[in-house]
């Protein structure tokens, strides 16, 4: 709360230099906004240092563990130089994830200045405002952070020489008995004003990892050095509604009929052969199949969003492999991955709840997770379910919000993904309905079909498969599509 007091001020001082108050302190809506927007940014950084760490510590670990096997029995001096490939590659992947994460915080640094400003949360618009001036950011970060080192050092060390005069001046330091035996009062009075000082100086000292006024500054002064313009409107002349959006998806699926339908039959083919794969038992044939559909399904994808968007270069039948079918692909991937990272922040808030009300029931046994269902009341399950639908919609909430990339990253001739979060700001609701229908018209076509292609009569099975190929190539594929679009020409800048 202090830190965001402080960094409120700072921004205060720096953007509404009109708003007097003491030394600009305040504690209000827009340091609630900071706490929030800070606390998601801090997840967002450590999640992304997680999935990067994970796998370097599974290659480093296995590296260590074959070198170890290979040099049994020798010497020490063997096994230094056998470790220093490791150790190598150890160092090398913790520059790569310092580096990765300081562009991350250069690119959502301005996440909180807009929350504070606008008095909303705004912290993945700051990747779009941020575009091309990272370096800008990170140079000027690092100018401050080496200016106000020294600074830094000094309050450090006048703190630390006030606490060892402060101990080296109490009567009795000589005999430890002596010296521990002093009433607590004693204690409080001599290092308070120490204690105090040093805390004051951790949340308010201007450092590039305290991060309140210092971080501030930077961000705030970029935003106005920059002059970013404001965030593009949609276009007046669309808005988003329900006969509009299933007139552009019923309208689509003809239109993709005719202009790629070898793409939509390759697609089919490929999903109705999917039973057959899965049923193979091998884990080559399924890799296989899951290839064979993410090319297929891309550059289907591509050729009706080029019909749907009016873009050029449908190759004959809709097969072709060109730039917005590599952007296509390069999106779906990111999308993927930040999904994974919801999903596990979700499991771990669930988790934590669950672990929370747990150990407040009887007979629970941290070391027993087995044991923790035991431990938890109705009104225990009450707050675990509300924990997981929150995360299930904040999930949903969050996809819908990046649902427009695909169509973004074609129309656009560039890769977008957390630029379209701006993009939805003002039409999230219409494009979460949309995305939604879309999602929910998928399973429902898989959960009816799937079943009868695992029917022990091969006539069923077979025409269950060649059903749901159908109309996941030719009837939902090119809807989803078309609804996709539709949203996209509706919130699209102008």
């Amino acid at each position: 709360v202090l830190g965001a007091v402080v960094m409120g001020a700072a921004l205060r001082a720096e953007l509404e230099p009109e708003k007097k108050s003491f030394a600009s302190l305040r504690l209000g809506g827009q340091e609630l906004w900071l706490i929030g927007v800070n606390f998601v940014l801090g997840v967002v950084i450590f999640v992304a240092q997680m999935v990067m760490g994970l796998p370097l510590a599974v290659i480093t670990a296995a590296m260590a563990f074959a070198t170890l096997g290979s040099t049994h029995g020798t010497g020490p001096n063997a096994i230094v130089g056998a470790m220093a490939g490791t150790v190598g590659i150890l160092i090398i992947g913790q520059l790569v994830i310092w580096a990765v994460t300081v562009w991350l915080w250069c690119r959502l640094c301005l996440g909180p200045v807009m929350s504070f400003r606008e008095r909303q949360f705004r912290l993945f618009e700051s990747w779009t405002i941020t575009k091309g001036h990272a370096w800008p950011i990170f140079l000027s970060l690092l100018l401050v952070s080496l200016m106000l080192f020294a600074l830094y050092m000094l309050v450090y060390i006048l703190g630390g020489a006030a606490v060892i005069g402060t101990a080296f001046s109490i009567p009795g330091i000589t005999d430890p008995q002596a010296f521990f035996s002093r009433p607590l009062g004693d204690w409080i009075g001599l290092f308070a004003p120490a204690a105090a000082f040093l805390a004051w100086a951790w949340r308010v000292s201007p450092t590039p990892w305290s991060g309140r006024p210092s971080r501030a500054s930077i961000a705030s002064s970029t935003l106005r050095s920059t002059s970013p313009p404001p965030l593009p409107e949609p276009q007046s002349h669309l808005r988003p509604g329900i006969g509009g959006a299933a007139s552009a998806a019923f309208r689509q699926a003809p239109i993709g009929g005719r202009r790629a339908w070898a793409a939509l039959a390759l697609v089919a083919a490929v999903v109705a052969a999917g039973p057959l794969a899965y049923a193979a038992g091998s884990s080559l044939m399924d890799g296989a199949w899951l290839a064979a559909a993410t090319i297929a399904g891309v550059m289907a994808q591509g050729a009706l969003y080029r019909a749907a968007l009016a873009r050029p270069g449908i190759g004959p039948g809709g097969l072709q492999w060109r730039g917005p079918e590599w952007r296509l692909l390069a999106a779906g991937l990111l999308t993927a991955a930040f999904l994974a990272v919801l999903v596990l922040l979700a499991l771990t808030a669930v988790i934590c709840a669950a672990y929370a009300v747990a150990s407040t029931g009887s007979g629970f046994n941290y070391a027993v997770p087995d044991a923790w269902s035991g431990a938890v009341d109705w009104r225990g399950h009450l707050v675990v379910d509300a924990v997981a639908l929150a995360a299930a919609a904040g999930i949903v909430w969050a996809m819908a919000r990046i649902s427009l990339a695909a169509a973004t990253s074609v129309a656009g001739g560039r890769v977008r993904v957390l630029s379209t979060w701006a993009m939805t700001r003002r039409s999230a609701l219409p494009v979460l309905l949309g995305w939604t229908a879309s999602i929910a018209v998928f399973l429902t076509l898989t959960c009816l079909l799937a079943p009868l292609s695992r029917s022990a009569t091969a006539p069923v099975a077979f025409v269950a498969d060649l059903a749901l190929g159908v109309g996941v190539g030719g009837l939902w594929l090119p809807m989803s599509v078309g609804l996709m679009a539709y949203l996209y020409r509706c919130v699209a800048p102008s």
